[in-house]
């Protein structure tokens, strides 16, 4: 009990500090890189990353949850960026997870650092423990924690919550099986399923399986497998608010991972000396200057004393050690693949999965070794020496890199310079951006100007069509986790009320930019030349179709087709700019000529608008927000149909007269998906309910 009012009683410390002193290890930094602050400062480095999707997607998300939870509402819908989307149907940002809740204590500044310190903290913790029920001494139970949290691949993944919290879960989830508390493994399994990134949910769900099959050998029972897979079921069902409305939603959904070549990213290190190089990349630092913290040689370094230490440890005779070794073995297989398993690379879902995904699996069993090693080593004279000095230098190292990727500092604004003065002078309207990363798609809730692009790794299907209206090659000129083109004249860009383009002056190398002329701006704004529509208008033109494909056809989602000069574009031809394609089941009805109309909008919550609209003649009203199921909307306090306009755009169908239009989201199936939680909390009470004797 004195050591766990130690744990709690450090981390309050640690959390304390961050705040009281504004100490800053997130991922705001690298927004110093981006263009549009470049200004402010003009001495920050090169962002080290190819693809912006991990910063721009984590820390704004992070953002988002601390504004929602401050505000009193549940984080259904991010209205500032690409229109609005649901993070609830993309999934991966974890916004139910109570961790980003909790951090709602602190302040907004501070919040993703104290995110990041908790997470780490209680993964210290959780392998503390573990390691003691498993047998070590308090000093190798230490030490196992420092190696597991401060080795390589969470370090890579520090900055990136939905990729961190998963690996945070795992000595919790292992140490709930080895205790056999259905209630704790159930719980952890739903967390764990809530946390963000499901593939890191899966390197996580591998270690859990191979300790569980462990523990089954070594004690000749099948028990603890049953306990696994009802702990899986509960997890499951107590999570289900969470997923449910991803999988009733699947049909709406376009995942790069399995609709792009560059989804399937497990790579095969071959020929054999990029993997030799590999395998010393684990024992020596290789680094370049040029390395960053994404490349593998960084995130395969495990380093000569830790390696000392778990091999050490792999000498432990047993059942129950063969079996982990043989989990050992798995993950440095995964995590350092080589020519041999070239045939089942390209199976699903392994083909979806990157390298450095099994990486924390790989060093949590390298530290479980180690502490054992250490205990081992100390036992004979001479080893208890090699232990101390292998553990020293191991912590010594991991300390120093930690220290390197969180780069401590103070906190200070980011959004400075008169580039984004410029833009928030002009809160009616939004912004885009053209090739070049000058402003990271999905900034918005780091600088509060609203952008039409937006970065996530799951899109709707509709929206994936609308930006193949606005720019055919797009998928050619960006990775597919986001949209950049320079092809910004297309009147759909219009349509979403944008004002102002953000112009790059960087010389851009694949997704790389590199340094342009000397005295110039890295960017530039300028006024969008072409028809601005006001965000909320009563429509002009308007041409009823059946469905998103007709809807589709019409506004030229077709392939481009080549001819003699170069590439030839479909564009709406013969079509005003303001046409709205409307998709409306049945017989359509009779449009007047709109005439005195008005209408304006506000926004009580992300998730909800309010409409004010009047007309002598009504007509169809449209918000160009974006439109996804689980919008409903009432005319007066009376249910009204949302339909989509030009494929993700709302319309509603209103009379004559002052109307008061309400919309509010709610993702599909989340009512089910809550059903299913409340019953599994009832289940599991049943379940872990004491039992008379």
């Amino acid at each position: 009990m004195r050591r766990n009012a130690g744990w709690a009683l450090g981390i309050a410390a640690v959390v304390g500090i961050i705040i009281v002193c504004r100490i800053d290890i997130s991922a705001a930094r690298f927004f110093e890189s981006d263009a549009i602050v470049r200004d402010a400062f003009p001495n920050a480095a090169q962002p080290p990353y190819y693809d912006p999707a991990p910063f721009s997607l984590w820390l704004p998300s992070d953002w988002f949850v601390w504004d929602s939870v401050r505000s009193g509402h549940l984080p259904l819908w991010e209205r500032l960026q690409g229109g609005g989307y649901s993070p609830v149907i993309t999934f991966q940002n974890g916004v139910f997870h109570p961790l980003r809740w909790l951090v709602a204590l602190a302040p907004r500044d501070m919040a993703p650092s104290v995110l990041i310190a908790l997470a780490v903290l209680l993964a210290a913790y959780g392998m503390w423990l573990l390691l003691l029920d498993l047998g070590r001494s308090p000093v190798a139970a230490g030490l196992g924690a420092a190696l597991f949290v401060m080795s390589s691949p969470l370090l890579e993944n520090l900055h990136f919550s939905g990729d961190l919290l998963p690996l945070a879960h795992l000595p919790w989830l292992i140490l709930a099986l080895h205790r056999r508390s259905l209630a704790g493994a159930s719980i952890v399994t739903a967390l764990l399923v809530m946390s963000g990134h499901p593939l890191f949910v899966v390197t996580v769900g591998i270690a859990a399986i191979g300790f569980v099959i462990a523990e089954a050998a070594s004690s000749r029972s099948a028990r603890p497998v049953f306990d696994v897979v009802a702990a899986t079921v509960f997890g499951a069902g107590l999570a289900a608010f969470t997923f449910v409305p991803t999988i009733a939603s699947a049909g709406d959904l376009w995942f790069y991972k399995t609709q792009t070549h560059q989804g399937s990213v497990y790579a095969l290190f071959d020929p054999m000396d990029r993997w030799l190089h590999a395998v010393a990349s684990m024992f020596v630092d290789l680094r370049t200057p040029a390395s960053a913290f994404g490349d593998p040689e960084f995130w395969l370094y495990v380093g000569v004393p830790a390696a000392v230490l778990a091999g050490a440890g792999l000498v432990r005779a047993g059942t129950y050690d063969r079996v982990l070794a043989a989990l050992l073995f798995l993950f440095f297989v995964l995590t350092v693949p080589g020519i041999w398993m070239l045939q089942i690379s390209t199976m699903k879902p392994l083909m979806y999965m990157n390298r450095s995904y099994f990486a924390g699996g790989m060093t949590f069993m390298i530290a479980v070794f180690a502490s054992a090693g250490y205990d081992l080593l100390s036992h004979h004279r001479f080893g208890r020496m090699v232990a101390i000095v292998c553990a020293i230098a191991a912590v010594a190292i991991y300390a120093a890199r930690a220290g390197e990727v969180l780069h401590p500092r103070i906190w200070h604004d980011v959004t400075g310079g008169d580039l984004i003065a410029k833009l928030r002078s002009d809160p009616a309207h939004r912004m885009i951006g053209t090739l070049g990363q000058t402003h990271l798609p999905n900034s918005s809730r780091i600088t509060g100007i609203e952008d039409v692009r937006e970065s996530t790794p799951v899109w709707t299907v509709r929206k994936h069509l609308w930006w193949q209206a606005v720019d055919p090659e797009i998928r050619a000129n960006s990775f597919p986790t986001f949209r950049l083109t320079d092809r910004v004249e297309s009147p759909l860009v219009g349509d979403f009320n944008v004002g102002w383009v953000l112009r790059s002056r960087l010389r851009v190398s694949g997704f790389i930019n590199l340094p342009g002329p000397q005295n110039h701006p890295a960017a530039v704004i300028e006024p969008w030349s072409g028809l601005v529509r006001p965000r909320v208008h009563f429509a002009d033109h308007v041409v009823f179709v059946r469905g998103m494909s007709d809807a589709a056809r019409v506004l030229g989602v077709r392939p481009p087709q080549r001819v003699r000069g170069g590439l030839h574009i479909p564009q709406r031809s013969g079509a005003p700019e303001n046409l709205e394609v409307v998709e409306w089941n049945g017989a359509p009805p009779v449009m007047p000529a709109v005439a005195s109309a008005a209408a304006i909008v506000r926004y009580p919550s992300d998730s909800t608008a309010v409409i004010d609209a009047s007309s002598a003649t009504g007509g169809l009203v449209v918000l160009h927000d974006t439109w996804e199921r689980g919008w409903r909307a009432s005319i007066d306090g009376k249910p009204a149909d949302i339909v989509p306009v030009n494929l993700i755009s709302r319309g509603v169908m209103v009379g004559p007269g002052r109307h008061r239009i309400e919309m509010e989201y709610e993702p599909f199936r989340f009512r089910e998906g809550l059903g299913i939680s409340m019953t599994a909390v009832i289940g599991l009470l049943i379940a872990c309910k004491p039992r008379r004797k």
